[in-house]
């Protein structure tokens, strides 16, 4: 499991995809750059191999303002 800070976030958005709704997040955390992406699942198909069915539409707005008020900017 992995922790990271508001402030290790350099990069945050959302965008709504066809097949559902996506949160975006790229930080950087001991020199390292990484890049997530998150959806929420409603069902899956375990074989033959384990793989979303389908996605569910998400409003990360208020995720995405709630991180960007908290990190203190650094100039």
């Amino acid at each position: 499991f992995r922790s990271i800070s508001f402030d290790d976030i350099t990069k945050i958005d959302h965008k709504e995809e066809p097949w559902g709704s996506a949160l975006n997040i790229e930080y950087t955390k001991n020199g390292q750059k990484e890049k997530f992406q998150f959806s929420v699942v409603q069902s899956w198909v375990k074989y033959p191999a384990k793989d979303p069915q389908k996605y569910m539409r998400v409003d990360w707005e208020p995720l995405v303002q709630y991180i960007k008020d908290r990190q203190k900017l650094i100039p």
